[in-house]
């Protein structure tokens, strides 16, 4: 979830983004309980673009880090709900940054004509 700021670039945690894998909403949360107040999907080409490779969604319009709530009174200097960037996507990850590896082996053995053992790890 990235908090609007008023722009329009937003930098991903993760770049080399799978094509077409992502989903871009913007939420509208309560900022003092954090419930979802509202949720629009945003469309490719229309809404947004995507630097698959960088990790960067560009919107067309600035996103404001606040949306109208519909009040009449106002609660601070900004009043109105917290709006969020929510983007969910698959991503390659760099070799460095698989978070294990799992590594096997097995070995036998034949004792005579009828045994044989092993061991697997």
């Amino acid at each position: 979830m990235l908090r609007g700021t008023g722009g329009s670039a937003y930098f991903l945690k993760q770049q080399d983004i799978t094509v077409g894998s992502e989903s871009v909403y913007v939420e509208i949360r309560n900022p003092v309980t954090g419930r979802l107040v509202g949720r629009r999907l945003l469309r490719f080409g229309h809404d947004y673009t995507i630097d698959y490779l960088q990790g960067m969604v560009l919107l067309d319009e600035p996103l404001a880090s606040n949306a109208d709530d519909g009040t009449l009174v106002r609660e601070g200097a900004l009043g109105g709900n917290d709006q969020y960037l929510v983007v969910a996507y698959e991503f390659t990850p760099a070799t460095g940054d698989v978070d294990g590896y799992v590594y096997g082996g097995r070995a036998q053995q034949w004792i005579g004509e009828h045994v044989r053992l092993g061991v697997t790890g």
